[in-house]
């Protein structure tokens, strides 16, 4: 037998590990701005008052295979490292957020208390009333006006007088469900008529 989903373990699971990404992620910031020399950027490099930063000066070229080459290659390859790892690890949060997600809506979909059964069980009553008034076609008939379509049903409840109140009830349900038939006919001949080739 299955063993039933434990969901709010789950969620405190994927809670922890959404907090330790987030510690993760802001320590590999920090490793990256260091990795980058960017922590040792002066914060005001020139006056307010300039309009435009100050020109830099033009370092003469190195020439090639020169001993400092080694290690700038060594530095930009760490950042490099720390971007991916940065990298890595936001890809790590939207996959927990989506994980929560699911298993929110799996909580959702499986909760068993009465008051959640209850609206679930009305709300699955309304939208198979509204179909059945799309279905009649009264909907389209008052072009979707909402207070037309409500006088019509209490004009249509008002129309069951107490005297032939199971008469009219009976007759209703007749005709209901010749129209549900007549569907289900129309819809089994479409699904056994052969398919016409282009």
């Amino acid at each position: 037998m299955r063993k039933p989903r434990d969901i709010d373990a789950e969620l405190k699971a994927l809670a922890d590990k959404a907090k330790g990404l987030k510690a993760r992620k802001i320590t590999q910031l920090g490793e990256l701005v260091a990795a980058t020399g960017a922590d040792s950027l002066d914060i005001d490099p020139w006056p307010a008052s300039c309009s435009a930063p100050p020109k830099r000066k033009t370092r003469p070229r190195r020439r090639r295979g020169a001993a400092r080459a080694r290690p700038s290659f060594n530095a930009h390859a760490g950042a490099a490292r720390r971007a991916t790892d940065l990298r890595n690890t936001l890809g790590a949060l939207r996959s927990n957020a989506a994980a929560v997600r699911r298993a929110e809506a799996y909580r959702a979909r499986t909760d068993t208390r009465s008051w959640v059964v209850e609206r679930r069980e009305r709300t699955h009553r309304l939208i198979e009333l509204g179909g059945l008034v799309q279905k009649s076609g009264l909907a389209d008939a008052v072009d979707d006006d909402r207070a037309t379509l409500y006088g019509a049903l209490l004009a249509l409840a008002e129309t069951l007088s107490p005297a032939d109140r199971q008469a009219t009830l009976a007759l209703w349900r007749r005709r209901g469900q010749r129209a549900f038939e007549a569907e289900q006919d129309a819809k089994k001949a479409a699904a056994d008529a052969p398919a016409v080739s282009p």
